[in-house]
């Protein structure tokens, strides 16, 4: 299998290169056997992600995607023409974001972190799927000839279900960096995303039940680009409305609800 992927990609990104054309385009090229070649538009590129799957994060890798209208979604960054930078060191990968951006602040500036009730949400998530999973053996053992060891299994994989959920509260964050949203998220595939404002079409505030109850919230930015929406996941309703804001002023003034004054 390392053989075999080491091929598939040297002949998927044989002498690739990434220049920046003073028209205002980029321009990405690749491949031994069949050549490919991508150009972007700058103006419809709206930011940039950056994505670390977890192997690849284990040897301090990543990728650089661009988040762009036009391209295709949904059939991988290599197929759909958004790669800017195939799985490569991680430094590299930030580099080349910043580079495209033309900032280094989004990939350098802390994220802030969503709290301890985000972090409980993480736990509850893992526990409660690792306790179904528990249950249903036990019960198929209990009940049909199925053998036990499925189910001790199950509950061997305990440590593996909290190091998962102590992952993902890790790599949660946002933040704000100039005129830009930066959302950091996930932990099998890890993913930071850079998105400018001006790229941003509008907001989506959705409050689940249990959201509801531990006063949080996840604010999704639409835009024309790339994946199309880009979550904030599990913020404070009050952080969620101060992203908005800060972002593009007034654009949920007609859906707010001000409290009046209180007189003394």
């Amino acid at each position: 299998m390392a053989i075999a992927s080491t091929v598939g990609y040297v002949l998927a990104f044989w002498d690739f290169r990434l220049t920046r054309n003073p028209r205002g385009t980029l321009h990405v090229t690749r491949g031994l056997l069949t050549t490919r070649a991508t150009t972007i538009e700058e103006r419809r590129l709206h930011g940039v992600e950056i994505s670390e799957p977890l192997l690849l994060r284990a040897v301090r890798g990543a990728r650089c995607l661009a988040i762009a209208t036009g391209l295709r979604v949904g059939l991988g960054a290599e197929r759909g023409g958004s790669l800017l930078l195939p799985p490569a060191p991680q430094p590299e990968a930030l580099r080349v974001g910043a580079a495209i951006v033309s900032t280094e602040e989004p990939f350098t500036c802390p994220l802030a972190r969503h709290g301890p009730r985000a972090r409980t949400r993480r736990y509850t998530r893992a526990l409660s799927g690792w306790a179904l999973a528990v249950c249903v053996l036990a019960a198929l053992t209990a009940l049909t000839s199925w053998p036990a060891w499925p189910c001790l299994a199950a509950l061997a994989l305990l440590p593996a279900a909290l190091a998962l959920a102590a992952d993902r509260y890790r790599s949660l964050g946002h933040a704000i960096a100039g005129t830009k949203l930066v959302t950091r998220a996930g932990s099998l595939v890890r993913r930071r995303h850079v998105l400018a404002a001006d790229g941003i079409i509008g907001w989506n505030i959705e409050r689940t039940l249990f959201q509801r109850r531990a006063g949080l919230a996840t604010l999704t930015a639409t835009t024309a680009a790339g994946r199309q929406r880009y979550d904030v996941q599990d913020v404070e309703l009050g952080e969620a409305l101060a992203v908005t804001d800060a972002l593009l002023p007034g654009l949920l003034d007609p859906f707010l609800e001000r409290e009046a004054p209180t007189r003394a």
